[in-house]
């Protein structure tokens, strides 16, 4: 018999924690007389940051360590996990971990009887509304806490490790039981608070908690999923040698008479609706969007009449170029008062077009490429904390329809 215990992590900034957990299950599950093996999802390497990835951990009571190593080491990516823990309750809503594999459930290893046991805040009733339907009765578990996101060389010393261990002895004792973890925790580091953090992770996961953090998933709880899995060619499917089929020929007439390529996306104009802003402060400044060619009038420089050269020995001193805003608007600080308040009477009627209230400024232009540009004088403060573009996607032409 082997258990199977997958760590879901992101990429990097979980990187330690997934490795250190997989490890110590080994290390906690030998110490109980079992063979235990873990590693790394081999296709995650190299690994990206905050991209998904995996961990696993495989313990045996009755297999040779040869054995279970021969059963597990060579696997890419296991069919089936006992407990499936997630380090990051934002990848309920699915996981890519790379291209051409598609939008995955993240229950869609957990076996019948298994746990989905999730750091998070929110309740099994809100991660379920992102989170597939499975055929059969599974559990879901929550350890309540943030995510724990650190670095490659980083540790974030914040318990999330002992919480997982011990909240795994409380999902299935058999895997490691929470006397070996409290036992190994202390010998490894000698210090308490750490058995501590895993004996209330395990108190918070038993029957007798509550409220109940341990909830039975029927096959009737969850979402249909909608992302479509991609069903990649079998090896003997594969065509000999390496083939770049050409783009598929195409009649459908797009702007200017050419056929549109859907596989090519990257030049696809856009067209601006609406910006939203929000500014610390109460000064007034210009807002400008440029697009395209952003310095559209070209200006070659100063011309000179008198048939004497200037000091750089062109004849002309080159500036910069006119720059040709496509939009202009005109703002203020979401600090600033009404009419008449700030000394001299100098506010503007009704507070101005106010950056505190976020309204959508209406700002229609075309763009495949777009600057926003910011000025003013001002001595007062004013900081930029939020700025968000509202768009519509267009084709790959320029000026298409």
């Amino acid at each position: 018999m082997i258990k199977r215990v997958e760590v879901n992590y992101r990429g990097i900034f979980q990187k330690n924690l997934g490795k250190k957990i997989g490890s110590d299950i080994v290390m906690i599950a030998s110490r109980m007389g079992q063979k235990a093996f873990s590693n790394g999802r081999y296709s995650d390497s190299p690994e990206r940051n905050g991209i998904p990835c995996k961990y696993f951990a495989f313990v045996s009571p009755d297999l040779a360590e040869e054995e279970l190593e021969a059963e597990c080491g060579a696997k890419l990516e296991i069919d089936e996990a006992n407990i499936s823990v997630v380090l990051d309750d934002t990848m309920c809503k699915g996981v890519e971990p790379w291209g051409w594999h598609g939008i995955r459930p993240i229950n869609e290893r957990v076996v019948k009887d298994g746990c989905l046991l999730v750091v998070s805040k929110k309740t099994p009733e809100e991660l379920l509304k992102f989170i597939g339907k499975k055929p059969y009765n599974y559990r879901i578990a929550i350890l309540d806490g943030d995510a724990s996101l650190a670095g490659l060389w980083v540790n974030k010393d914040d318990m999330t490790h002992e919480h997982i261990l011990g909240g795994i002895a409380a999902i299935d004792p058999t895997l490691i039981s929470i006397e070996a973890v409290e036992a190994y925790l202390m010998d490894k580091t000698k210090q308490k608070h750490r058995v501590e953090a895993a004996r209330a992770a395990f108190e918070s996961l038993r029957q007798e908690a509550k409220p109940p953090k341990v909830t039975t998933v029927t096959p009737e709880d969850g979402i249909v999923w909608l992302h479509e899995i991609p069903v990649l060619p079998k090896w003997f499917e594969m065509q000999e040698g390496a083939v770049v089929p050409a783009v598929k020929r195409g009649f459908e007439m797009g702007p200017r008479g050419r056929n549109r390529n859907p596989g090519f996306k990257r030049g696809t104009t856009k067209t601006l609706r609406y910006i939203t802003l929000d500014v610390e402060g109460d000064q007034t400044f210009t807002m400008q969007v440029f697009v395209d060619n952003f310095y559209a009038e070209a200006n070659s420089g100063e011309t000179w009449t008198d048939d004497t050269l200037f000091t750089d020995d062109t004849g002309f001193i080159a500036n910069e170029p006119t720059r040709t805003p496509a939009l202009t608007s005109e703002r203020i600080g979401r600090d600033a008062s009404g009419y008449g308040l700030l000394p001299y009477g100098n506010s503007p009627y009704g507070g101005g077009n106010n950056a505190g209230i976020e309204l959508n400024t209406l700002m229609p232009t075309k763009f495949k490429t777009m600057k926003l540009r910011f000025e003013g004088e001002t001595m007062g403060p004013l900081k930029f904390v939020a700025i968000t573009l509202h768009y519509q996607a267009g084709n790959v032409m320029r000026f298409g329809p």
